[in-house]
């Protein structure tokens, strides 16, 4: 078989051939687990904002926190992301079925990215209000164009990827940071932190599995390993600060909108809060709240199609898939990006969002259970080794 690069010495794998640096990263991976604060609204719709605002804090330290941490770790040992650590951890055939896992969850993921753009789109496409139902043709097209964006700016190398995502962040974050300004003078405490506020007919599972899931993709990030310049460095402080970045983008519209007016759980319907919210400042913040929402999408699809191709280069790099697939132009695994691109553009323009959520959900539970498998017989094997190493002494 091939060399793995998880079979490497250390001082091998972890010499550093890319040119990112923390503060690349650190939108990289906001993009990868944020985006913006759309689609948490039903965490409130089905809880109050008080647990939910707990929860996010409650949720980050122990959901996103140590999925953050198991990153920064491994990825300065294994550079070629998830496929490797599961590879050296796990061996070849558990291996071989996590980097499949992963390949086919990544497709699914990219269509369901693709099918939530076309939903924020079509409104400004067809008007501001949306209330027009469009062709049945037009949905798909939509899909398809934003797949193809996602491939083009994508051809150009990560270090493009990183410096677009800057200014998206600044576009997805401005609005809120406006509406968090005017609503300062109304801060309303006594509303946000009522336990009285309760919706009609909570259901808490299904609010904190909102939260669970505006809080992963970490592992992600494992994708551009191989692109830090100091994975030991840029690591945990990119980590660290888009950690903070996502829990601001949920903590500052919640408390905009419920001392701007919007406070019960009933008026948090997916899609229309933010834009209500902010029309008590003027149109044109709701115009800007929409806008956001699509530059969103595009974030997540562009930085999703990066560490899903990335992922997929370095499946074949390790012997999961023909070395073919790791050919790669100006930093871009281009035969990678453009074989996965053919598959989620069909895809993207035939299957409906539900099946495609649910097919992603269960490859990305299988996959993420074996990266923490790993992580765990990663940091025993050295306990283990020194223990047989006494009793063979004794």
């Amino acid at each position: 078989r091939r060399d793995h690069p998880a079979d490497l010495p250390s001082d091998e794998k972890q010499k550093p051939t890319g040119s990112l640096r923390w503060w690349h990263l650190c939108f990289l991976v906001y993009f990868s687990v944020g985006g913006g604060p759309f689609g948490f609204e039903a965490a409130v719709t089905w809880s109050s904002p008080v647990i939910v605002f707990i929860g996010i804090f409650a949720f980050a330290l122990l959901w996103a926190l140590p999925q953050a941490l198991i990153v920064a770790e491994l990825s300065t040992v294994f550079p070629k992301g998830y496929n490797q650590w599961t590879l050296g951890g796990l061996g070849k055939y558990v291996g071989a079925a996590h980097a499949m896992a992963r390949i086919v969850g990544n497709i699914f993921g990219q269509v369901t990215y693709s099918c939530l753009a076309g939903e924020y789109l079509l409104p400004l496409i067809l008007g501001y209000e949306g209330a027009e139902t469009p062709p049945n043709w037009v949905p798909p097209l939509v899909r398809v164009g934003f797949v193809l964006i996602c491939i083009i700016i994508n051809i150009f190398g990560l270090s493009v990827v990183a410096r677009c995502m800057m200014f998206l962040t600044i576009i997805v974050l401005s609005p809120f940071v406006i509406l968090f300004a005017f609503a300062v003078p109304h801060l309303n405490w006594q509303a946000l932190f009522s336990f009285s506020n309760l919706a009609p007919h909570p259901n808490y599972p299904v609010a904190f599995s909102v939260i669970a899931f505006a809080l992963y993709g970490w592992d992600s990030a494992s994708s551009f390993g191989s692109r830090v310049k100091k994975p030991q460095v840029d690591f945990p402080i990119g980590l660290f600060l888009a950690l903070l970045l996502v829990i601001a983008q949920y903590i500052v519209p919640l408390v905009s909108c419920v001392s701007l007016g919007v406070e019960h759980p009933v008026d948090w319907v997916e899609g229309t809060v933010f834009v209500k919210a902010a029309s008590a400042v003027g149109p044109w913040l709701s115009m800007f709240v929409s806008i956001a929402a699509a530059v969103g999408c595009f974030g997540l699809g562009i930085v999703f199609t990066a560490s899903s191709s990335g992922a997929l280069a370095a499946s074949s790099e390790l012997g999961f898939a023909p070395l073919l697939v790791a050919r790669e132009w100006r930093e871009c695994p281009i035969a990678a990006l453009l074989l996965q691109g053919v598959v989620v553009l069909v895809m993207a323009a035939f299957l409906d969002f539900d099946t495609i959520v649910q097919l992603q959900m269960f490859t990305y539970t299988l996959a993420l259970s074996l990266t923490m498998v790993t992580f765990v017989v990663v940091r025993l094997r050295p306990l283990v080794r020194q223990r047989k190493q006494k009793l063979a002494t004794s």
